[in-house]
């Protein structure tokens, strides 16, 4: 019987997933979430439930076989299955879902219980889709092939840098430039004006600058003059400068002669525009990086999305750097990670990284990360997807996969794996495992004369006692109705195993508080003690024998 809060907290755990999970078993035959008829677009919950072939005919026909096979084989395997397929709802529309899970077979390898996931993944790879589009059109639109210069203003408009890229594009020396405000005679006055009265500003210092002076970026085509006289069209990027208190200290223009561009070029500076309205406009956070400084990468720019998911305003998000978003553990692995690239060695693809939300709390998110080259800064396109549902969903559905929901103890599945892993501990540093398998005696009393409630409250609190006579390193799992198995590794040999024994023995005949009531069950208790080459299921066996040869002299022992 699954308690309430734990159908509450599943259906809470499948909306953020976007997901439905199905059980099944032989008597029971095949149980779903309602969830799962949102996951399958069968709109009726109750269409959602039948047999395996009734959802495989749900199946798109190019993917039947291959589902079939995945589930046929990945049912008796012990790492369960993965599979991604489209299946095709009442209405015609076809989705795409990715189906996880796994089985539980008994020793004749006769398939006794399954347990599984379905998730509608047909939104999250269509933004994957416009996300490596944005990638593509942001590098394209960096790595145009044209003569570059680089300008430095104060907060004033003073010009505080004019490197040897502008000297080359515009004819004039820095001694001729620098110290004094940005000349009137290199830009067109008609332009300047017209931006001016766009921006509702005044000077042409104000409208150079344009929405730069918010914390915003500020990307423009301007005709400007060279000393020679000859009219020359620059893409200007305008980024603002902040000192530690986050205030705007200077600014930086980033310049790109495009006077000669093609068609094809023009293309792609269209493609830019696009760009930068899918930037503003999907879903998933990004960023772009500057990671010159190792120990403090700047964020230069921000999206909405990175706002929403941070917390954080964007303006604000523009005075930090990753490390104020990033939560305290990791910081070694974050650094040196930046390291490597600001270095040219290594490329972060994928990656999951701890963050603290503005209000405090934990949050998680997957990176992607490229870097892409730059004048004299290694610059990165951060792609941020928040996941904290999504593995909190994962954790959960692992939790329910590996553990008896009534009682959280170990599960028959996860029993198996922890006695192959004590048994290949003895056999490298020569000791011996105890496993002990304990049936209730009287239980079914309980069970039919107090109900199930009661029946469930008992072997809960048979769970608990079992869980807290035991050592950290051992295990106890409920794998039947009434039935435990306990993993005891670095047993003291068959005496020791035997003593154990009988202290549950005695521990689980003491009264259990039911209700108003105090309500009574003994134990008999097999042990066995692992000797040289055997395996889980010889160990098992012997226990179960025992325990049976003990029930049959006298209950209780």
């Amino acid at each position: 019987m699954r308690p309430q809060a734990l159908e509450v907290l599943l259906g809470d755990l499948e909306a953020a997933a976007d997901a439905g999970w199905w059980t099944w078993h032989p008597e029971q035959g095949l149980t779903t979430s309602a969830a799962l008829s949102a996951v399958l677009g069968v709109g009726d919950p109750a269409s959602a439930t039948g047999s395996l072939a009734a959802h495989l005919e749900m199946v798109h026909p190019a993917d039947r076989d291959m589902v079939e096979r995945a589930l046929t084989d990945g049912l008796r395997s012990p790492d369960g299955f993965s599979v991604q397929y489209r299946i095709m709802a009442p209405d015609g529309a076809v989705r795409l879902v990715r189906s996880r899970g796994r089985g539980e077979t008994d020793a004749a390898e006769v398939l006794v219980a399954a347990v599984g996931v379905v998730q509608d993944i047909t939104g999250s790879v269509a933004i994957t889709a416009e996300l490596a589009r944005a990638r593509e059109l942001f590098g394209a639109e960096l790595d145009v092939t044209a003569d570059r210069c680089i300008i430095g203003l104060d907060a004033r408009g003073v010009v505080t840098l004019f490197d040897s890229g502008a000297e080359q594009m515009l004819g004039y020396t820095a001694s001729e430039i620098l110290g004094a405000p940005i000349p009137p005679y290199l830009h067109d006055g008609g332009e300047m004006a017209m931006r001016a009265a766009e921006l509702a500003v005044r000077s042409e210092f104000e409208a150079l600058v344009g929405r730069a002076a918010r914390g915003e970026p500020e990307i423009r085509r301007w005709s400007l003059f060279t000393k020679t006289g000859r009219r020359i069209q620059v893409l200007i990027s305008v980024s603002a400068l902040r000192g530690p208190d986050g205030s705007v200290v200077g600014y930086l223009e980033a310049g790109t002669d495009v006077t000669a561009r093609s068609a094809g070029e023009r293309a792609r500076h269209a493609s830019g525009a696009l760009f930068e309205e899918i930037f503003d406009r999907i879903p998933s956070g990004i960023m772009l990086v500057d990671v010159g400084l190792v120990d403090r990468p700047r964020i230069l720019r921000a999206n909405p999305a990175l706002s929403r998911i941070t917390g954080y305003a964007l303006g604000r998000l523009l005075t930090m750097s990753l490390n104020d978003l990033a939560a305290a553990d990791g910081g070694d692995d974050r650094v040196t990670a930046l390291a490597q690239l600001a270095g040219g060695e290594s490329l972060i693809d994928v990656a999951q990284d701890h963050w603290l939300h503005a209000d405090g709390r934990d949050i998680w998110v997957q990176l992607n990360s490229t870097p892409i080259g730059s004048i004299d800064t290694r610059l990165l396109v951060v792609l941020v997807e928040d996941v904290t549902d999504r593995l909190a969903a994962d954790r959960e559905l692992q939790q329910l996969a590996l553990h008896d929901p009534l009682t959280g103890l170990a599960n028959r599945v996860l029993m198996v794996d922890r006695l192959e892993h004590a048994l290949a501990a003895t056999r490298r540093d020569n000791t011996q495992v105890a496993v002990l398998y304990v049936d209730l005696d009287g239980f079914k009393a309980v069970n039919d004369g107090s109900g199930h409630a009661a029946g469930d409250q008992m072997l809960q609190l048979v769970g608990q006692r079992l869980r807290s006579h035991l050592r950290p390193a051992d295990t106890v799992a409920r794998v039947g109705g009434d039935e435990f198995v306990l993993i005891c590794p670095h047993i003291g040999g068959h005496t020791h195993a035997r003593a154990l024994a009988d202290r549950l023995s005695a521990l689980l005949a003491q009264p259990y508080p039911i209700g108003d009531r105090l309500a009574h069950v003994t134990a008999s208790i097999g042990v066995a003690v692992s000797t040289a080459g055997e395996g889980v299921e010889d160990v098992l066996r012997a226990a179960d024998l025992d325990m049976y040869a003990h029930k049959r002299r006298r209950r209780g022992q």
